[in-house]
């Protein structure tokens, strides 16, 4: 499938990726190397850990696909998602003209219990005689499905973020002629928390990943499985082109992006709107300082799957994707964009790993560091 949409988040990163003093790592004091506190333990723990399935570039190519399929499996186990019996279909609940298409908006059944709105943009022209392609389109962290639609937000809480014109990826995908199926992430949107009119915001999304890891469960794992379900359907619909779906996100939405893209091989392309790196990585480049000053906090409890790190990082099951086309349009850490790299040249698909950098880092030159 080819993409013919780039659509690009602009992001200030934290100041402690691009600049400032570096950080203070831990040091034992011990003449065995030993930590007495525990943070500095699981630090030295964490850099010495490497996942049982992380993408090995020296890997003969024959094997490259039994390992995409060992990740696949350890990947859906590690999702948990639920055994659910038979949910009712979706209901269509409006239907509004738009210039070029038509706004649709659907509800979604997941699992009993949940109720999962979803914006469906159809163009023109689009009709079981003449299918065309399709992506689902998953915001940012602060983001909604509204805003990827450029429509208005559902809640005047909900305030729009800066650069609308050029995040607006649903928008922009139907009127390049393709269905654009835009979705709330689990305590976002029209999915966060309510008290009568009052917005319940922050603390929902902790509550909500804290109470699905107590039952074994995880905030990315529910998020995957109401995707996936939404993508399930998707593929039923008439005017869908399904040899030609593909999935974008913007910052938290390419973590179900990700997973998605490697647990359905039916998936065409990939957009990852965010820049590549591993969490485990990161995790221990930004050390929690020894300064007494601050414990720096890499990503909140909605980014921890139980388990995943024994296993993998971000950046392999991008490889994992391999060898359907993946677009990346915030450049990366470059140990994991040389391995994604890797990963395609075995894949025999070195064209399909696209990656675009901000303009200020687009030469080698200009990332010296």
């Amino acid at each position: 499938m080819r993409i013919s949409v780039l659509v690009t988040l602009f992001v200030v990163l934290p100041s402690i990726l691009i600049a400032g003093p570096p950080v203070q790592g831990y040091e034992s004091g011990r003449p065995d190397g030993r930590f007495q506190s525990s943070l500095g333990f699981s630090h030295e723990y964490l850099r010495s850990l490497t996942p049982k399935l992380a993408f090995d570039a020296q890997m003969n190519p024959a094997d490259f696909a039994d390992w995409q399929d060992q990740v696949r499996e350890k990947l859906r186990e590690l999702m948990a998602f639920p055994e659910v019996p038979t949910q009712p279909a979706p209901v269509r609940i409006a239907s509004t003209p738009r210039d070029g298409y038509t706004l649709e908006k659907w509800e979604v059944f997941p699992e009993p219990g949940s109720v999962v709105p979803v914006l469906v943009l159809i163009p023109d022209g689009a009709n079981a005689e003449h299918p065309v392609p399709a992506v689902l389109c998953f915001p940012g962290s602060s983001g909604t499905k509204e805003y990827l639609a450029g429509e208005v937000e559902p809640h005047p809480d909900l305030k729009v973020p800066a650069h609308a014109d050029k995040n607006r990826m649903a928008l922009e995908y139907v009127r390049a002629g393709m269905v654009a199926v835009a979705v709330d992430h689990p305590s976002n949107g029209e999915l966060i928390e309510r008290h009568g009119d009052t917005l319940i915001r922050g603390v929902d999304r902790d509550k909500l990943s804290r109470d699905l890891i107590y039952a074994g469960r995880s905030y990315l794992g529910l998020s995957v499985f109401q995707k996936m379900q939404v993508l399930k359907w998707v593929k039923t619909l008439p005017f869908v082109d399904t040899s030609r779906i593909a999935l974008s996100g913007h910052s938290l939405g390419t973590e179900p992006a990700m997973v998605l893209g490697v647990l359905d091989p039916d998936v065409a392309a990939v957009v990852l709107n965010d820049f590549v790196h591993g969490k485990l990585e990161q995790d221990v480049a930004l050390a929690p300082s020894m300064d007494g000053k601050r414990i720096f906090m890499t990503g909140g409890m909605w980014h921890c799957v139980p388990g995943m790190w024994q296993w993998f990082d971000l950046p392999d099951l991008v490889a994992a994707i391999a060898p359907r086309p993946v677009l990346a349009t915030e450049g990366g850490v470059k140990a994991s964009l040389d391995a994604v790299r890797r990963a395609y040249e075995l894949a025999d698909a070195e064209d399909a790993f696209t990656v675009h950098h901000f303009p200020q880092y687009d030469s080698e030159e200009k990332r010296p560091h």
